[in-house]
């Protein structure tokens, strides 16, 4: 009869264990596939990110950015004195051309700029026109003789904006003056009536920091001059189509201003020193945006330098006057090349302003800042007046600001201009590539994330096929097993009964003891006919045939009989929490400590309950028995159930107190 108890219990262990290995790895495996195919899915995406170059593109973006704002602004002058020079209409595209400078002094040169004129296009595009295509550029020495130091004869120059286009020279190089010979000249965009022309806004030729082309002799073998805009000689008089300032505007009152129509002005320079350059800047309101183009209202159209022995001598050595062809004034700075002029103290005398056509042609002289240089630096000077009809002081005179903004040495705007234009190509490059990285990378992006979807619904449907076949596996063999038992222990149960009940009647005058061991038997073949029945069902119906709660109550009044007990289930409805493995577990694992309980415990009284604590399920059974011998480990049954039901066993006996046993379900 222990036989027939042992057997079905280790079929229901069977059935146990074969619905852990149904559902438990089959759901892992599908969770597996599915997190795999998420992984990959994300992976790719992951790896499409670290591929990416859209990053690596806008942090270069963002890199040039920052030094982009550290240079001058590409503006033009809204208004300036001249235009520059322009070859004669008419030639042909081939057809030589030369320009010769005769520097005021021999000089040392390292670096040359041409500065190219511009044109409103159709479409509202300003650019450049009429840049030679091909040209050399020579030095002449004192003795007439000359020498190649840039070389475009044989290839064309490309012009790709307005910026001054530079030529450094290797070295250093001691000339008289230099000559330009255009060999190709470019093709005319504007309504000009010629289809060739070559024109040219100013030429640098710097010696370290000083502009040794201002003021220079300039003889052309063809021009085509119109007054004082188009002419031979605008290009060495200072004026371009910029202005060598960073851009920031001030008040466009933020300047000097005298209310009367001449101003003698003395200037200290602090020491003996010797200049060679005078930069007088223009009060410019046209760049405010909120004036008519009046720059160069107040600026005087008579100008005097006189050199001084002592600040109140009447009379000085002339350094510099206006002559008659003095250029209408405008919103650049005029600049004055100046020979012989050493000394400490000098007097700058200003006459015959223009005219404020906005106040009645109001006539007051007005200047924004006054410049003496050295080598093409600007040197400290105090500057007084004996008038005393001004409106502001004369420190707003050598501030080092204009109305537009912060004046730059010309050599540095000049290169820092060049350098911002080449960035700025640089990020209008840039922001293609940005564009199109980031098309890939959204393609890339979405082609990751649409595989990644196959993938998934691929191994869903994998999944899904496999948990099919894995279900009809599984029913073969639960329904084999379940004719087993009903074939085997069921008929062997139904067997034992029978049999017992014919023993029973052949003894005539049974003892007590043999009663007592026939009503053990049927009752144990009964109960093992009953179990089997509800086993079997179990398994073709692969759900509980039972609540688990009134079969452990069940269980202690059968295993534990005569032992007082207490039975507590605090969690109902363990049947909708708990898988019909884990229901079969639970109630193996309380049989099987029941039992143990029953066997050795020697208890009188044992507590059973279940409750919810922390969001987990535990059981607890407790008796107060003799406990377990110390040292022993709990019993490995319960450990068996306990790692099935994936719970935490705790096991803690005592000779005095008992044993109690504590298991907690996963969460």
């Amino acid at each position: 009869m222990e036989w027939c108890k042992l057997r079905l219990f280790d079929l229901m262990d069977t059935r146990a264990a074969l619905s852990h290995r149904r559902i438990c790895p089959g759901f892992t495996l599908w969770l597996a596939m599915l997190v795999s195919g998420l992984t990959v899915g994300w992976q790719g995406i992951a790896v499409a990110k670290d591929l990416s170059s859209a990053n690596s593109i806008q942090q270069d973006i963002d890199a040039l950015k920052s030094e982009v704002k550290t240079l001058p602004e590409l503006q033009l002058t809204p208004t300036p004195w001249t235009l520059g020079y322009r070859s004669a209409f008419g030639k042909p595209r081939d057809h030589p051309l030369q320009i010769d400078l005769k520097f005021v002094a021999p000089a040392s040169i390292d670096l040359l700029a041409l500065l190219p004129t511009s044109y409103t296009s159709d479409t509202g595009e300003v650019a450049a026109f009429g840049f030679p295509v091909r040209f050399t550029i020579e030095r002449i020495r004192a003795d007439g003789s000359s020498e190649t130091i840039v070389d475009y004869s044989q290839q064309d120059y490309t012009v790709t904006g307005i910026e001054p286009q530079l030529f450094h020279l290797a070295e250093p190089v001691l000339a008289d003056g230099i000559r330009l010979t255009v060999l190709r000249h470019a093709e005319n965009p504007t309504w000009w009536d010629t289809r060739y022309v070559t024109t040219l806004s100013e030429i640098f030729v710097f010696s370290g920091a000083r502009n040794v082309a201002l003021g220079s002799k300039v003889t052309t073998s063809s021009s085509n001059p119109f007054g004082y805009v188009w002419h031979p000689d605008c290009l060495v008089d200072g004026f371009s189509l910029f202005s060598p300032i960073k851009q920031n505007l001030q008040n466009p009152f933020d300047n000097f201003y005298h209310m009367a129509d001449s101003l003698a002005i003395l200037i200290d320079l602090g020491e003996q020193r010797t200049i060679d350059e005078l930069r007088i800047w223009p009060v410019v309101h046209s760049a405010q945006h909120n004036f008519p183009l009046s720059s160069g209202i107040g600026f005087p159209t008579r100008i005097r330098l006189e050199q001084l022995d002592t600040p109140r001598s009447a009379k000085g050595k002339l350094i510099y006057e206006t002559g008659n062809n003095f250029p209408k004034p405008a919103s650049s700075p005029l600049m004055l090349r100046l020979a012989n002029a050493e000394g400490r103290y000098f007097r700058l005398s200003v006459q015959n302003p223009v005219l404020d056509f906005r106040i009645e042609n109001r006539a007051r002289i007005a200047l924004s800042e006054i410049e003496f240089l050295a080598d093409g630096v600007t040197l400290p000077a105090r500057f007084a007046i004996r008038n005393k009809r001004t409106r502001v002081g004369l420190t707003r005179l050598s501030d080092g600001l204009t109305t537009e903004g912060t004046i730059i040495p010309l050599r540095e705007w000049a290169e820092a201009l060049t350098h911002r234009a080449a960035l700025d190509r640089r990020l209008a490059i840039l922001q293609q590539d940005l564009v199109f990285a980031q098309r890939q990378e959204r393609e890339r992006l979405q082609f990751f994330i649409v595989i990644a979807i196959i993938i998934i619904i691929t191994l869903v449907i994998l999944v899904w096929l496999i948990k099919l076949l894995a279900d009809r596996r599984w029913s073969r063999v639960r329904d084999r097993i379940a004719r087993d038992l009903h074939d085997e222990i069921g008929a062997n149960a139904s067997s034992l009964v029978h049999m017992t009940e014919l023993i029973q009647e052949t003894i005539q005058q049974p003892t007590d003891l043999q009663n007592q061991m026939f009503e053990d038997t049927l009752h144990t073949a009964r109960v093992t006919s009953r179990e089997t029945r509800n086993f079997v069902r179990f398994l073709e119906s692969d759900k509980a045939s039972f609540e688990v709660e009134p079969q452990i109550r069940k269980v202690a009044q059968q295993i534990l009989g005569g032992i007082q007990y207490n039975c507590t289930l605090e969690v109902g409805k363990l049947a909708k929490q708990l898988s019909a493995a884990e229901q079969w577990d639970l109630l193996m694992f309380v049989k099987e400590a029941l039992n143990n309980i029953a066997k050795h415990a020697e208890a009188s009284h044992v507590d059973i309950l279940t409750r919810r604590h922390a969001g987990r399920i535990e059981i607890h059974i407790d008796d107060n028995g003799k406990g377990m011998p110390q040292g022993s480990p709990p019993p490995h049954h319960l450990e068996i159930r306990a790692e099935r039901l994936k719970g935490e066993l705790n096991v803690e006996s005592d000779p005095e107190t008992g044993t109690r046993v504590l298991l907690k379900l996963k969460k």
